[in-house]
């Protein structure tokens, strides 16, 4: 029988959350054990090496304007951030075989389909801005909504083929999944807590060139290694069984040890809670939610070239792909602050993803580097240097996207049931923020900071109301309509005032002709 290990806390998982809270328990003076169950940390964070570049992120790796508490983390840790320059080139909409270059304006010249476009953020922005962010299920409109997919509710805000494609397109790059298998409220409820939807600045009107979000020099994983030198993470350890009773539990891993702690912090996300098993068994609304929430499908790729030619072209690089017949969804530029390294990364999401693992790596790079000497109408594109990915549904342990997301019900049937803890187990995944399932790197530290407060204060070493760094969402203001979502109306609008000045003016005539003939 192995030995047993005490601790008074054991974390399971060793990606941003997890090393954050141990970090915030260590620093509190309360031993931590971290199990990881690949060979390294960093989880959804994943920096490489190639051959072209000192460091590549496969990962995540944008921080937002708003994330504080990474940025303060980062000051902590010695992590330098760097921010990229504003976007002097054009962005370019690839669609139907055909490149548009564009800066200012997104290149929808047609009234209809515009009017259509700025509906769409329009009802997205009203909609999401009723949601509640910490109950999102407690809302009048919240069951009708977690009935509803994106699909149908595309199908019916949007009129033309165009902005319903665009939409979907940023709804897919964002959650790693079909229109059709998430939520209405997710969505809305994503948007009120983040304020955006991925890569959607390349297309509001007017779009914002600031482009890329702050990055992590050395790659966004050096976070969690930098936290790690000084916190016990035990690695190649998945955790197979654990046992609990109100102030104790064991830990059992599939090497056979044995811990033993006051609590213990699943900081894994849901749909990999369901291959841990629990005695006694998880409450029926946790457990359903482990297994209707799934993993979204992603792959992530960077191609290394001798020289920017993008940049040469005119072009930033930053481009959105709109169309069926494409698989590849965003390409953005990777290339280091310095200019050194110049690099091209795109991203397949959801179904394309399917699609494209039916090809191999080398089948993959061709249609790439074919796609971008399309796009970028430069030949140079076909001959790489290096080429790399990371297919995140094949990633063991983490089995998907860089993203989960609640199909229709989850929100209203499982997530209200979640936010509390079980005895001495914490769920980081069922925080508010982290449930959103993106690998935005705020998220991920917050969730890290809230659970482990929730232990601080269980073990009495912070008072309840003690702000540890944990955000308020309630306490953002939605952002404000632009004068064109003000004053633009929609098509559905615009053709109802045409109908009515139509019978009106009808109206008008034929008693005119009335009169006329009463006259004669």
């Amino acid at each position: 029988m192995s030995s047993v290990t005490k601790t008074d806390v054991v974390i399971v998982g060793a990606g941003l959350t997890g090393l954050t809270a141990a970090k915030t328990l260590a620093e509190n003076n309360v031993n931590v054990i971290v199990l990881e169950a690949k060979d390294r940390v960093g989880g959804r964070l994943y920096t490489v090496k190639p051959s072209s570049s000192p460091y590549a992120d496969l990962g995540g790796q944008y921080l937002g304007p708003f994330d504080n508490h990474t940025m303060e983390l980062c000051k902590k840790l010695g992590v330098e951030i760097y921010t990229p320059p504003p976007v002097t080139k054009h962005l370019a909409l690839y669609t139907k075989g055909s490149t548009t270059p564009y800066k200012h304006n997104f290149p929808i010249w047609n009234p209809i389909i515009k009017m259509d476009l700025i509906n769409f953020f329009r009802e997205l922005k009203l909609s999401s801005s009723r949601v509640s962010a910490n109950a999102p299920w407690d809302t009048s409109e919240s069951e009708r909504w977690d009935t509803m997919t994106v699909k149908q509710w595309l199908d019916e805000i949007c009129w033309t083929k165009t902005v319903k494609q665009i939409a979907a397109k940023l709804v897919k790059v964002t959650f790693c999944a079909e229109p059709e298998d998430i939520s209405l409220l997710y969505l809305l409820w994503f948007r009120k807590m983040i304020g955006i939807l991925f890569f959607d600045n390349f297309v509001c009107v007017p779009p914002t060139l600031e482009i890329e979000g702050a990055r992590i020099v050395g790659g966004a994983q050096k976070i969690c290694d930098k936290i790690s030198e000084n916190i016990n993470v035990i690695l190649k350890s998945p955790v197979q069984q654990i046992n609990y009773m109100q102030d104790s539990v064991t830990v059992t891993t599939d090497n056979g040890e044995v811990f033993e702690a006051e609590h213990v912090i699943c900081a894994v996300s849901l749909p990999m809670v369901h291959h841990i098993t629990f005695s006694p068994t998880l409450p029926s609304g946790l457990s359903e939610a482990a297994k209707r929430i799934p993993m979204g499908l992603s792959i992530k790729t960077i191609t290394y070239y001798h020289n920017a030619f993008w940049i040469d072209k005119g072009f930033s690089g930053n481009c959105l792909v709109v169309g069926e017949d494409e698989f590849v969804d965003v390409i953005v530029d990777d290339t280091k602050p310095d200019g050194s390294s110049p690099a091209l990364a795109c991203f397949f999401s959801a179904e394309n993803v399917t699609k494209v693992m039916k090809l191999s790596k080398i089948e993959r790079e061709r249609m790439i580097c074919g796609l971008y000497a399309k796009i970028f109408k430069a030949e140079e594109a076909k001959k790489p240097l290096e080429y790399i990915e990371c297919n995140w549904v094949s990633e063991s342990y983490i089995n998907g996207g860089f993203a989960f997301y609640c199909p229709t019900g989850v929100i209203t049937n499982c997530v209200r049931h979640l936010k509390q803890s079980y005895g001495p187990i914490h769920f980081a995944a069922s925080d508010t923020l982290s449930l959103l399932g993106s690998v935005a790197i705020e998220i991920a530290v917050n969730a890290g900071l809230t659970v482990a407060r929730k232990i601080l204060y269980a073990k009495g070493k912070v008072d309840e109301d003690v702000d540890v760094g944990v955000i308020q969402p309630d306490t953002f203001a939605p952002p404000p309509l632009t004068w064109q979502e003000k004053y633009v109306p929609s098509v559905g609008n615009l053709v109802k005032g045409v109908v009515k000045f139509g019978i009106v003016a009808s109206c008008v005539g034929e008693i005119g002709r009335a009169s006329c003939r009463e006259r004669v």
